[in-house]
């Protein structure tokens, strides 16, 4: 294959040989096989190391496959049993997940009666403690007073008996 420039005629592989550089190197592949009357090959996608995203951010192929599947069910004959059954699956999931919410909420309210028991049970504790202090400081004050008052009894009775002589 040539090209025609001016009055020069040019081999494309020469032309691949102009332009140079990594597009020189592709251009002087896909040319080496056209002067053979060969296509060439697709050149390698870079692969991407995040198979679940594309440069936008979004992979196409699982949307891809997903509607690959939904035609094929959709032109099946059993389509609409098929659509049942993934129908009472999910509905079967949901229940699941809605019951184990329901166990986790009456794990946390068992929890939050325990937690208030063992609180009300630190305070009649804390409480009984307290009534047991105040009635030993009222005993002992009672007991300073009684002492007290037998001091001031026996030192009235020994000025008494000291008048007396």
């Amino acid at each position: 294959m040539a090209l025609q420039f001016g009055l020069k005629k040019f081999s494309t592989a020469a032309m691949a040989a102009v332009v140079g550089g990594s597009a020189g190197v592709g251009l002087s592949y896909r040319v080496a096989y056209a002067e053979q009357g060969k296509e060439a090959p697709e050149a390698e996608k870079p692969s991407n190391p995040f198979p679940r995203t594309s440069a936008a951010g979004f992979d196409p192929e699982a949307l891809e496959r997903g509607a690959k599947v939904l035609r094929e069910i959709n032109s099946s004959k059993y389509a609409k049993q098929v659509i049942d059954i993934t129908r009472k699956q999910e509905e079967t999931r949901q229940a699941e997940e809605k019951t184990k919410q329901e166990g986790y909420r009456a794990q946390q309210a068992q929890a939050d009666i325990e937690r208030q028991r063992v609180a009300f049970e630190e305070q009649r504790k804390l409480n009984a403690q307290a009534a047991q202090n105040k009635a030993q400081m009222l005993r002992y004050e009672d007991e300073l007073a009684r002492k007290r008052m037998a001091a001031e009894h026996e030192a009235q009775r020994q000025r008494n008996q000291e008048l007396v002589k």
